[in-house]
């Protein structure tokens, strides 16, 4: 008896609140033993939706002053709220943080003293200092002296997301920093969510993702989806929120 080879479609609904495994932003899941999942030819992301819940500061950073020092901490800060932050963090009696007329960070020490002030690299390259060529960014005030940041402050947060699958991906992402072959199955920018709303990317943003397998591929088996950063690195994405997406499947049937 001969066999005709047909190839079927079909719409497939990832949750990360359906995970058998969740690891903050790490999610895993199973799709069973269905016939389309053990001879999937391609696939197309029709939408994807996800909140953006990425602090602009994405860390805790340790400012260390002589004899003290404090935490500037992980979160979504306005410019005023991280200049206090900064400021708190400092911990100089004299020593205070203000925002310029041309919305950049001042730090003024109206002591009598010198005052040293060393800011992690990552965070003093955020709010306009340093040159990212360095771990640590040492600010040597004189006494009644300010130093004015170099540049306007980055609190833009996350610009943009991808999504990882280590079964569907394929390497289908070459990364500019380093070449580096990723497993993203699509991405999703966030330049025009605001912290705490959600974007949802459909068919016309994303289908020049489409994957198509030199042979036909398993779903069938466990599949990891990681949620991350520009960077490649994995991001925190709380328990209470969910990424959602909508796949089209292309599989082979035999009749």
């Amino acid at each position: 008896m001969s066999h005709i080879r047909r190839e079927d479609s079909c719409l497939v609904s990832i949750s990360s609140r359906h995970a058998t495994i969740r690891d903050s932003g790490a999610f895993t899941m199973n799709m069973g033993n269905t016939t389309f999942a053990e001879k999937t030819k391609a696939i197309i992301p029709i939408s994807a939706t996800i909140t953006n819940i990425f602090p602009n500061i994405k860390s805790d950073y340790t400012i260390t002053v002589p004899f003290g020092g404090g935490v500037v901490a992980k979160g979504q800060y306005t410019l005023a709220e991280l200049a206090a932050a900064f400021e708190t963090a400092i911990s100089l009696v004299d020593v205070t943080v203000n925002v310029t007329s041309d919305k950049k960070i001042q730090v003024l020490n109206s002591s009598g003293d010198s005052a040293t002030i060393e800011i992690p690299e990552p965070l003093a390259l955020q709010i306009g200092f340093g040159t990212g060529s360095s771990t640590s960014y040492t600010m040597a005030l004189n006494p009644a002296a300010s130093e004015t940041a170099s540049h306007l402050p980055n609190l833009s947060g996350e610009q943009v997301v991808h999504i990882e699958c280590d079964r569907l991906g394929h390497a289908n992402m070459v990364h500019g920093r380093d070449g580096k072959l990723n497993d993203v199955i699509v991405t999703i920018p966030l330049h025009d969510t605001p912290y705490g709303f959600t974007k949802t990317v459909t068919t016309g943003d994303v289908n020049s993702y489409s994957i198509q397998y030199r042979e036909p591929t398993s779903m069938s088996s466990t599949m990891q989806f990681r949620i991350l950063d520009s960077e490649m690195e994995i991001l925190e994405y709380p328990p209470n929120h969910h990424f959602e997406m909508i796949m089209k499947i292309h599989h082979d049937e035999h009749r």
